[in-house]
Formats: C-alpha cells, structure tokens, sequence
C-alpha cells in the first residue's frame, strides 16, 4: 500500500524549494536515492538516513517494506554527483569493508532464566546468557511465484551453576545453535515461513534418582509467523511465534531420546535506528520419562552493524 504522508502535509513543505516527492522504484532503498545523490554521511545519529525517515515518519522496518511508487519526501541538494551503476548499493559498514545494500547483519545479546521439570524434581538456572549473529538477505527471492527473505542466525549461551530444589549444582556445557529461516511476506505486516534449527546442548535428567547432565545434539524443524503492528502512534512493536519439532537426534549414551516440542515468542520494539529491545519466552515439552518441560523467560537488544 502507497504511503499518501506527504500528499497530507503542508503545502508550503511540498512545493518548498528544499524538499521534492519522490516515487519509489521497484527494488529500491531509501539509502540507494541518498547515496546515488551523493548525501553524505548516511548512517548514524541525525544523519540523512535517520532524517528522511523522520520526515517521512517512518520507522526502520517500515522503510524497508515499502511498495514501489510509494511517495517519499527528500531533501534537494544541489550539488554534482556522479553515478556509478552497480548491482547492488555498496556502503561502508562497522568494520569499514564495503557491504552490499541489501545485505542486513545484526548482532544481539540476551540473559534469561530456564525452569526444568525433571522428574521428581525442578532445577533452576538464573545465570545464563547469549551472543546472536544473524544475516538477512533482502535481495528478492522467489519461489513458485512467492517472494521470500532468508534469514541465518548463529547463537552462543553460557550457563551458570544450576540448582535443583534438593540443592544439588549442576553445571552446563556451552550451548551452540545454527537457525536458518525463509520469510514470506503478506500485505498486511504477517512475515510467516518454515525453520529449521541444528543445536547442540546441555539438559539435566533424572537417572537412578540421580540428577545427571545429559547432552544432546538435536535438529529441530517447524515454522514461524512475524507480525508488526502499532499499538499506538509513533511506537511499532514485533511479535515472533515459532514452532518446531524435534526430527533428528544424537544423545548422551544409554538415554533416552528427547522427542521434544519447541514454542518461542518474541516481542521486540525499535528504540533507535540501529537498535531495537526485546522481551522472549521459550517452552519446550519432551517425551521422555526422565525429563518434563523446560522454561526459559529473558530479554535482551539487537544492534544494528550495517
């Protein structure tokens, strides 16, 4: 759906001779009509990214869902470019190497508290935290005639000491998870698709009425469904939901599978251009006599690289 935005504002900031409406071509950025006009600086705090999408009253994720010919206000400056043809937008990133446009890293980290039903008893572990870096793909992809983002995640925990209620510590080994997902999107804010994750991780059993750690090396497939919304003016928020079944397993020698299913939800909002806060929780229900459910509540925030 078009933005009509600049067709409400005043006539005098339309027609002024520092501003011009400008059509969105298909496969276009808001960085891509910037850095073709030569602005410069792009990126960073009050910079003429951030301040198109304050004129435009856009967020960051709304910018990057726009239609084609959706109208954008920008600013005019009059100065000589030259312009360079290329497949794709390069632009300097964090790390200063040259990053295509359509290129999206991220970096996040996260601390959560994790409840295990383990038998007869619970165990608890406060101290756990994470480091994510994901990639995304805005370049178009089809399938079928449907178009879809990948999206690759890596994610690192640590854990602390674990307590059961008979006070018994365990202690957990480092958990590595790989999440790959594909997103098709609707009209109306839904991103849905399938999933898949590859994860090696710790978890306590039961064994003998002993509380014994067992590690599991797991593939986990489903799907999830994203959808962004406004609950009020000038404030945008991500709800995440995924669902994912265990289908492939390597464990611990002489236990049993896990036969596990995973429900997560995420609730995320932008605070600035680059960074965004979010709120997660994570159920996971198992098969096996041994072991229950596991609970994990946490937060953490997102930062933009490039």
């Amino acid at each position: 759906m078009k933005l009509l935005l600049p067709l409400l504002l005043a006539p005098q900031i339309l027609w002024a001779d520092s501003y011009k409406v400008r059509p969105l071509a298909k496969g276009e950025t808001i960085s891509d009509i910037l850095y073709n006009d030569n602005y410069k600086p792009l990126y960073g705090e009050n910079e003429w990214v951030e301040k198109v999408l304050k004129l435009n009253r856009l967020t960051e994720t709304q910018a990057k869902n726009l239609d084609p010919e959706t109208l954008l206000i920008v600013p005019t400056r009059n100065v000589d470019s030259i312009k360079i043809k290329q497949s794709s937008v390069l632009k300097s990133g964090i790390l200063t190497n040259k990053i295509p446009e359509n290129h999206v890293f991220k970096i996040g980290f996260a601390i959560h508290h994790a409840q295990s039903s383990v038998d007869t008893q619970k165990v608890i572990s406060n101290e756990n935290f994470g480091i994510t870096l994901s990639y995304t793909d805005n370049q178009s992809h089809s399938w079928n005639g449907a178009n879809f983002t990948p999206t690759y995640e890596f994610t690192f925990q640590g854990h602390g000491a674990n307590q059961s209620d008979r006070e018994t510590i365990a202690t957990y080994e480092n958990t590595y998870r790989f999440n790959s997902r594909l997103g098709f999107k609707s009209e109306k804010g839904l991103d849905y698709g399938p999933t898949i994750s590859l994860e090696q991780a710790s978890r306590s059993t039961q064994n003998d009425n002993e509380l014994t750690i067992r590690r599991d090396t797991t593939t986990f497939i489903g799907a999830f469904a994203s959808y962004r919304f406004n609950p009020v003016e000038e404030i945008e928020l991500n709800m995440d939901t995924t669902l994912q079944r265990t289908v492939v397993e390597a464990n611990s020698e002489n236990l049993n599978s896990l036969n596990a299913i995973r429900a997560d939800l995420k609730l995320s909002t932008i605070i600035t251009t680059h960074t965004e806060a979010h709120i997660f929780s994570q159920y996971e229900v198992y098969e096996n006599a041994n072991l229950d459910t596991r609970l994990s509540t946490g937060a953490g925030f997102t930062y933009l690289i490039k």
